[in-house]
């Protein structure tokens, strides 16, 4: 642990957080990070969570931005669970990160891989790669530990556990006299210092090529990407939204309203159905499911997201993107099925 912190609030986390990013001239957040076991599964895959723990691995392994993967020893996992562990002072959010951590220490040829871009670097080819292991069942190669499985990344509801809630983070910012709370910990210079040997962290070979283009698999996971360049989604909608989207001409989609700060489209039309008949029926009388078509490009801007079990599986796009994202949009958006009320059946 840092000598003598104590990050008691989410507050104080976001704080830390921030001072972290700050000593790393240049850095961009990943939109996703995990640790690659040796056996080619992911420890606890992060998607636009887990920004303190990502900071505190580009620390101790000298990551500043973009896709790059970095073998991460024992001795280095170590210096992070102890950079994170002021952390767990705050009991108002989960540490799962941490707690994975710890399960995986000792462990040796761990690699820690960053994600900044879906675009799949040349030549990586997961599964042609025999090290890298991405069938349904390799995540019960962490989910048989009674300490650590629940706080795997491939459980669904391990997915939406945040060492520092998004909300807060951004809350946090807000504050001018934020960073005067905590002085910059020593510990975290000197660990970024240890870690940014050319010969020792360079992420170019092969082997962690396969490593980004594997965790990129995983959060394209579930997509229909088409040949001609575009990938189709469905959204359910109700009669109130379709009226919408009729007047556009079928075109795009209405803006979000000031309480829905997320558009969510989703990768299958059984997903789509389910959301359309048992929530846009029971609110508003009918739920349609409509398909569309939206370039590749655009989509790859936004990683896969599970929320829920198998094939429950969605896009996050920000309200304020959204008009950018129906431009990208392919073709009209089609109603490929309704559903009504029994009685108006």
């Amino acid at each position: 642990m840092i000598s003598g912190e104590r990050w008691g609030t989410v507050e104080e986390i976001g704080v830390a957080r921030r001072r972290f990013e700050d000593a790393i001239p240049g850095y961009e957040p990943p939109i996703a990070h995990a640790i690659l076991l040796p056996g080619g599964d992911f420890a606890r895959i992060n998607v636009g969570d887990g920004l303190l723990p990502a900071v505190i691995l580009a620390t101790v392994t000298g990551h500043v931005r973009g896709n790059a993967s970095y073998p991460l020893s024992a001795a280095d996992l170590d210096r992070a669970i102890a950079l994170l562990e002021p952390a767990e002072a705050c009991t108002d959010v989960p540490h799962p990160n941490l707690g994975v951590w710890r399960w995986l220490s000792g462990t040796e040829g761990i690699v820690a891989v960053f994600v900044s871009s879906l675009a799949k670097p040349v030549g990586a080819s997961p599964d042609a790669d025999p090290a890298v292991d991405l069938s349904p069942d390799a995540d019960s190669l962490l989910s048989s530990s009674p300490d650590a499985g629940s706080a795997v990344g491939s459980s669904p509801d391990a997915d939406s556990l945040l060492d520092s809630p998004p909300d807060a983070d951004s809350a946090v910012g807000s504050s001018p006299d934020a960073h005067s709370l905590l002085d910059f910990p020593p510990d975290a210079d000197s660990a970024r210092s240890q870690s940014t040997d050319p010969s020792l962290r360079a992420a170019t070979d092969a082997t962690t090529d396969r490593a980004v283009g594997a965790l990129i698999t995983r959060l394209l996971d579930g997509r229909t990407e088409n040949t001609d360049g575009t990938t189709t989604l469905w959204r359910p909608v109700g009669p109130a939204e379709l009226e919408l989207i009729a007047q556009s001409g079928f075109a795009a989609f209405p803006p979000r309203l000031p309480d829905q700060p997320i558009f969510y489209p989703v990768l299958n039309e059984a997903y789509a159905a389910r959301i359309a008949a048992e929530w846009n029926v029971p609110k508003s009388g009918a739920g349609h499911v409509t398909r569309f078509a939206v370039a590749t490009e655009a989509a790859r801007r936004y990683p896969s997201r599970q929320a829920g079990g198998a094939g429950i599986v969605e896009l996050w796009v920000p309200a304020e993107e959204l008009a950018e994202f129906n431009a990208h949009i392919v073709g009209p958006i089609e109603v490929v099925s309704s559903f009504t009320a029994p009685d108006e059946a």
